[in-house]
């Protein structure tokens, strides 16, 4: 991949989710409910990153506080790492999964964002204002895909966990070419092409 194709998709990929964070924030907090998606597919790479509000997701968006909290933010994690689980690839790209991770990321409106691991043993934070604080998963993922130009669809399979989940906004670019779209549980799908005539999993044309 050329030094300039590298760039243009990082400008893409940082535009993209300071629009969406801007929206989050012009009202002062995310959007519950909503998440926002990046898929990058360039030659044999694919990479995926997203993110959404914690509180879909466990119900609560401040530092663990209790063992059970602790748990529950674990546990989203290790199902959010899975990148079986959260979505599925068809058609036959052969992509074997390289490396994966899932952030718990806190923000306050006065401290800014930061990651956090475990509960806290600060009681001042435990009695902040719910309203001034604020958590979302960050989750990226990257493939190498011996067959990329297989690949016929996406499919987020986000909603399937978590129905709190409404609507994800995504943003798709495979080479040179960039779209967009709103997936929901009742879409879930980004078409990568249109397969006229198939042999089993096989796209022929």
């Amino acid at each position: 991949m050329s030094l300039a194709r590298i760039l243009l998709l990082s400008v893409f990929a940082s535009c993209f989710s300071a629009a969406l964070y801007g929206e989050y924030r012009q009202h002062g907090t995310h959007v519950h409910g909503e998440g926002e998606l990046l898929v990058v597919l360039e030659d044999q790479a694919l990479d995926i990153s997203f993110r959404i509000p914690a509180g879909d997701l466990i119900g609560f968006e401040h530092a663990a506080r209790t063992p059970e909290e602790e748990a529950a933010i674990a546990s989203a994690k290790a199902l959010l790492r899975d990148g079986d689980q959260v979505f599925t690839l068809t058609g036959a790209p052969q992509c074997e999964l390289v490396r994966s991770s899932a952030l718990f990321a806190l923000t306050t409106h006065d401290h800014g964002e930061e990651e956090t691991e475990g509960p806290t043993d600060n009681a001042a934070q435990a009695q902040e204002d719910e309203h001034g604080q604020h958590a979302e998963f960050h989750v990226r993922y990257k493939y190498q895909c011996t067959e990329p130009m297989e690949l016929e669809a996406f499919v987020f399979n986000i909603f399937e966990h978590y129905p709190a989940v409404e609507k994800v906004k995504t943003a798709l670019i495979i080479s040179s070419e960039q779209s967009a779209a709103t997936l929901t549980a009742s879409q879930p799908e980004i078409r990568i092409k249109e397969c006229r005539f198939s042999i089993g999993s096989w796209c022929v044309f």
